[in-house]
């Protein structure tokens, strides 16, 4: 704390009584410290500081006339200082004698003003959605606070002895960085650089600097400057911002350490950016393949919005997205009444209480009567604003369950009149049964790789589905190439089938037996095209052609039966219902 008295006398007021003016009449020993004046006593404040801010006098002229105290906090321009102030009225009033209680809280208000600046900093870069928005919003707030002549991004690539600014603000007082430098042009500058931040006052005199890196710095009009790097192990600076004077400039603590946090928190931003745009490029994939899948897919969120829906569930079912904006409202639509049975399931995802659902119902198509689909579903996160949403897909499964129809009215006519039925003949339309009643798809989108000539030479897996986990039973396909793990899909002329789709870029579909990688299945699958790769979708159908094979063995022997007992046999027209 401080103690001094002020004097104001007829040179301290102008003709109208303003006071202009203030003399130091007794000092404080430690008053030279903390203001830097020396010898105050008897002084003026206009001849120590020409261009002190009209505040002081104003208040010092009011408290000497008013004899009222006051505490404030201000700023003293020429002395770069904050101070706590309480002014008071001593001696007699017509003397205008005013003691004065001060302390310097420059650091502390520095501390605040950078903890606002920081909070402010960091909110403005949130709205910033793309890299060069957020470098250049961070550069131009750091040097309006700092009061800089110029502030860059400075990109270090070692091994290349290359450094490029991508990023500046300033004015004319430093010239404009060149696009790039010669790292070795400033080596004991780059190497304090290596492991720490680099501070220069003043260029010309700063110790530690070759000829070289003094010539090549002022030659790029740098006296002062601070460089905050961040490093990527040690003595590897990948990244600095710079913040540059014209003229020599003593750098406190705190504007070293602002410096620092501006620009980690300037990267930080940055790669968030880079994260969102990353992710918002994969969602777009994704959404494109959804709607382009070759079986109908439908994506909503909790509650309800369509986020996604494939031309294959619109088109059949007559009703366009906009028509359908929620799923529920598709339901009412197309299964009335009934939707509540497949909300029930669906609620029961969302709160967690199953993990998928497969349900079977009828819809009602907007020019094709009524069709039967299967659906199963899923409800595999949630989305960036915290709602939980569903993965869904159909299959029409109506020329199924009509052939389930007709299979069922033919084996209560057949039980009628054919009593001696064996139990092997029970099972084999069991076994028909189940292929009817059961199916699998599996879905898997892959990018072509391409070698130096820009031919294909293999597809990477780059999403699957579920099922096909299920069906491969490995969780670690997406980043493998597909031929490596499965070489049979040469052999059995599905790769070359895929590079047809790839070059025409005309869907393919082909139904084949797979006898390698331990896969002892037959499949049916669909390749279409998507940009320089494939959605690929398989379904196992195994179990059909095992039931048609045996099936024709059950009639063989059934014929061998009748031979040998001389007995007659039916023939059942599917057409007309009857036996023959």
């Amino acid at each position: 704390m401080l103690f001094y008295r002020d004097l104001f006398r007829r040179r301290s007021y102008d003709e109208k009584d303003k006071p202009i003016d203030y003399q130091f009449l007794e000092v404080s020993p430690s008053f030279e410290h903390q203001t830097g004046i020396k010898d105050g006593a008897g002084r003026w404040m206009r001849e120590i500081a020409p261009d002190q801010d009209a505040f002081w006098f104003e208040t010092y002229g009011r408290i000497a006339k008013d004899r009222k105290g006051e505490r404030f906090e201000y700023f003293s321009t020429p002395l770069a200082r904050w101070w706590s102030v309480y002014a008071f009225p001593i001696d007699a009033p017509e003397q205008r004698r005013i003691g004065v209680l001060f302390n310097d809280i420059t650091e502390r208000k520095t501390r605040e003003q950078q903890q606002a600046f920081l909070l402010q900093f960091s909110d403005t870069l949130r709205t910033d959605s793309n890299v060069d928005a957020v470098a250049n919003r961070s550069l131009q707030m750091l040097s309006e606070h700092l009061r800089l002549d110029r502030c860059y991004v400075g990109v270090y690539q070692l091994a290349d002895d290359h450094g490029e600014f991508p990023y500046q603000v300033g004015n004319d007082r430093v010239p404009p960085m060149p696009d790039s430098v010669r790292l070795s042009d400033f080596p004991d500058a780059l190497q304090v650089a290596f492991h720490r931040t680099l501070v220069i006052e003043d260029v010309a005199k700063a110790e530690g600097l070759t000829d070289t890196d003094r010539k090549n710095l002022g030659a790029l009009g740098l006296c002062a400057l601070v460089a905050a790097s961040l490093r990527s192990g040690e003595a590897n600076p990948l990244w600095s911002i710079v913040a540059v004077s014209a003229s020599p400039r003593h750098w406190t603590l705190s504007e070293i350490k602002l410096i620092e946090e501006v620009t980690e928190r300037t990267w930080a931003a940055i790669e968030r950016v880079k994260a969102d745009e990353t992710l918002r490029k994969s969602e777009e994939q994704f959404r494109r393949a959804l709607k382009e899948a070759p079986i109908p897919v439908i994506m909503h969120a909790q509650d309800g919005q369509v986020l996604q829906i494939s031309r294959t569930w619109t088109e059949p079912t007559g009703y366009l997205p906009e028509e359908v904006p929620t799923f529920d409202g598709w339901l009412a639509e197309a299964y009335g009444e009934g939707a509540d049975s497949v909300r029930r399931h669906m609620q029961a995802l969302f709160r967690g209480q199953a993990r998928t659902m497969n349900i079977d119902f009828p819809v009602l198509t907007r020019y094709n009567g009524l069709r039967h689909w299967s659906f199963s579903a899923s409800s595999p996160g949630t989305l960036s604003d915290g709602r939980r949403f569903i993965v869904g897909m159909a299959v029409d499964i109506t020329e199924r369950k009509q052939a389930q129809e007709q299979l069922q009215a033919f084996n209560q006519r057949l039980e009628r009149q054919v009593t001696e039925r064996t139990q092997a003949l029970k099972e084999s339309h069991d076994l028909l049964q189940s292929v009817f009643d059961t199916t699998l798809f599996s879905m898997v989108v892959v990018k072509a790789r391409r070698d130096e000539g820009g031919a294909i030479t293999d597809f990477g897996i780059q999403v699957v589905n579920r099922q096909l986990v299920k069906l491969t039973g490995r969780t670690d396909l997406v980043g493998n190439l597909l031929g490596e793990l499965y070489p049979g899909i040469r052999e059995k002329g599905l790769f070359a089938l895929m590079l047809q789709v790839i070059e025409t870029g005309e869907p393919a579909q082909t139904e084949y037996y797979y006898g390698h990688e331990g896969f002892d299945a037959w499949f049916t699958s669909t390749f279409v095209k998507m940009d320089d790769g494939l959605l690929v979708t398989n379904l196992d159908i195994t179990a059909r052609k095992e039931a048609e094979m045996e099936n024709e063995k059950h009639l063989q022997i059934l014929k061998q039966s009748e031979e040998v007992a001389h007995m007659g046999s039916w023939a059942y027209d599917m057409g007309s219902g009857q036996f023959t």
